[in-house]
């Protein structure tokens, strides 16, 4: 990001840069094209106004109003403890982002806590700015795991569904289906599956983590034998 001149409106501008735009595919050129100009129609106190999406020599590129804020971690940090009208008002402001945002799954996707900016109104008031939903970034080719547990589960029924099917996952993996606010999905998957299971840890190898790739044993009815 850097600060640019905006020749139409003669005012500073935050510039966005992709940095691996050279890299960039059609799809994945489309898919940032798509998510930005989205972006640009969200109107919530909560979002940074993004005023331009483009491409210029073969670089891809938005741009969004100047945020003069302090990033929400630091200032947490600064003024611990909270006051707790503080705190209420930047939960209340960031579930009213979400709500906001929950047409819009792709841009939901790229939303960090690390991307949280508080903007001092007066002594009391504070607001949030989310400063960035990821349009910088590739887009996940990945399919999302909600996707994969219905693939999956429709691959183990193609001869006839499991009558039962024992599985265990890294807990790391349901940790991360929590915070992105799927396991709800995920479980409803699973359930409608006949999936029992349970967590565990995975492999520890000094300070590298290795996640355990989710397991099972699927039993099926069997046949009832002519006499």
């Amino acid at each position: 990001m850097c600060l640019a001149f905006d020749i139409h409106t003669h005012c500073l501008v935050e510039l966005h840069v992709l940095n691996d735009t050279a890299k960039l595919n059609d799809t994945r050129r489309e898919s940032f094209h798509q998510r930005a100009l989205t972006a640009m129609e969200l109107y919530g106190p909560c979002f940074c106004r993004i005023i331009d999406v483009g491409e210029h020599d073969g670089m891809c590129y938005y741009a969004t109003s100047v945020n003069d804020g302090e990033f929400l971690k630091d200032y947490v940090e600064r003024v611990s403890p909270m006051d707790v009208p503080q705190a209420l008002s930047i939960i209340i402001q960031l579930a009213d982002a979400v709500i906001e945002l929950e047409d819009h799954a792709r841009l939901l996707e790229g939303l960090r806590l690390s991307n949280l900016l508080v903007c001092r109104i007066d002594d009391s008031h504070v607001a949030m700015r989310i400063l960035d939903l990821g349009l910088a970034r590739s887009e996940n080719p990945e399919p999302a795991p909600s996707v994969a547990a219905e693939r999956k589960m429709a691959e183990l029924s193609e001869g006839g569904a499991p009558a039962n099917i024992i599985g265990c996952d890294c807990i790391l993996r349901r940790i991360e289906a929590e915070q992105t606010q799927m396991s709800r999905e995920l479980s409803d998957i699973l359930s409608s599956h006949r999936v029992t299971g349970f967590s565990t840890y995975g492999e520890q190898i000094g300070p590298l983590h290795v996640n355990h790739t989710m397991s099972g044993v699927a039993f099926y009815h069997t046949e009832p034998v002519s006499e």
